[in-house]
């Protein structure tokens, strides 16, 4: 059960201080969508917050955080302070085990976009949580990699930032990690066709074909008409 806290800003930029409500917002839409863990409500993390009359002025220690935590109901607590270093957001985030105090990921981000930042924040967390039953499972990507869900992140902001050989170099890393990842088996069939590349095209097919099963209905009624 993971409580993600308001964030710290260290800048009275208005284009950032809007993140300290905003990217907890963004992370929790991405655990949410998470099987074996489960997101404490925003709600209720604001609600304990104000009854404790406590706000950004007053960053909360780590000891003072996890209490807090544990009356949500959580067992893993995300926090951090974001700041920005030229054109790049800069998130340093911890996860502390509520009950142990244990520091389990002390990563620093840096993302140019927000919501790439909150993508990669909410991997760090799942890979925190330590979901092992059958690894994280992502509804809308549905892997058990999280390397090859960072990846597939990866691949998408390059992708939409116009990095192509940066896009297909993380779809392929991706595709060697879970081959049965059929977002991305499909992302990078396309790019094949684009180029007129058969051999790929034909081995990628052939992925499809091995790992259907793991294919969502659209996927599987939209390579039909492709093929």
């Amino acid at each position: 059960v993971i409580a993600v806290f308001t964030v710290d800003v260290r800048t009275s930029d208005s284009a950032v201080v809007w993140l300290a409500d905003g990217l907890p917002e963004m992370i929790n839409g991405k655990l949410a969508r998470v099987s074996g863990i489960d997101v404490v409500s925003p709600a209720r993390v604001r609600a304990v917050l104000l009854r404790n009359l406590l706000t950004r002025q007053k960053p909360l220690v780590d000891s003072a955080a996890r209490d807090l935590a544990r009356r949500v109901g959580a067992t893993l607590l995300a926090r951090g302070t974001l700041g920005r270093d030229g054109g790049k957001l800069v998130f340093d985030l911890t996860v502390h085990d509520v009950a142990s105090g244990r520091l389990l990921q002390n990563p620093v981000l840096s993302h140019t976009d927000a919501l790439a930042l909150a993508d990669e924040a909410a991997a760090r967390i799942v890979s925190a949580a330590n979901v092992r039953s059958q690894g994280p499972q992502l509804a809308t990507l549905e892997t058990s990699s999280l390397e090859a869900y960072q990846h597939c992140m990866r691949a998408l902001e390059a992708g939409q930032a116009g990095r192509v050989t940066e896009l297909q170099h993380h779809l392929d890393a991706a595709i060697q990690l879970d081959s049965g990842f059929i977002t991305v088996v499909r992302a990078r069939m396309g790019m094949a066709m684009g180029s007129n590349d058969t051999i790929t095209v034909k081995r990628l097919r052939e992925t499809m074909q091995r790992f259907m099963q793991r294919a969502t209905e659209y996927d599987r009624l939209d390579q039909e008409a492709s093929d």
